[in-house]
């Protein structure tokens, strides 16, 4: 369905999804945001390339000035859910800024087998894009953190209101 979702951390402190918008925007809108900006983290089909252009995710953005972009890997959709959990507890959430991420995250769900009343896979829906990001969070984290310790220490901007967590995910 398209939605695209962009995440801010140091500290969860913004957040950004949109749909049916080109990287043009998104850059743009990254851009306007007083943030120093380090790597931006894609999902793994940041790779795939289109075919009608030749390009991926990666390359376009490379194009659009973003100096630093690295693709995850892919990773088991349960074990992103872990890893998701296990981050959960050391992030702190900027209310208002991160206010559609903790939605997502709140209404995140699963199927539910009709049968068996078993719990399946994760509902796709419109609060999956951002538990699906906070999934690439968790992810990109231990990353993060060794970068983050391969260079000094920026201070930190856009700290203040920080909420605390949402129920479950």
């Amino acid at each position: 369905d398209g939605a695209t979702a962009a995440r801010f951390l140091n500290d969860v402190i913004d957040y950004l999804e949109d749909s049916h918008h080109t990287y043009d925007w998104y850059v743009t809108q990254l851009e306007k945001r007083p943030y120093r900006w380090g790597i931006d983290y894609l999902p793994h089909d940041g790779k795939t390339k289109n075919p009608q252009t030749g390009k991926n995710a990666e390359m376009l953005l490379r194009e659009l000035g973003r100096r630093q972009v690295v693709c995850l890997a892919a990773l088991d959709v349960e074990e992103g859910i872990k890893a998701a959990r296990m981050l959960f507890p050391r992030c702190y959430f900027d209310a208002a800024k991160t206010a559609r991420l903790l939605e997502c995250l709140k209404r995140y769900q699963r199927h539910v087998s009709t049968k068996t009343g078993e719990a399946m896979g994760p509902l796709h829906d419109q609060y999956s894009h951002g538990a699906d990001n906070f999934r690439y969070i968790a992810q990109s984290a231990e990353h993060m953190l060794r970068s983050q310790q391969q260079r000094p220490v920026a201070p930190r901007r856009g700290g203040r209101g920080l909420a605390g967590r949402p129920a479950s995910l």
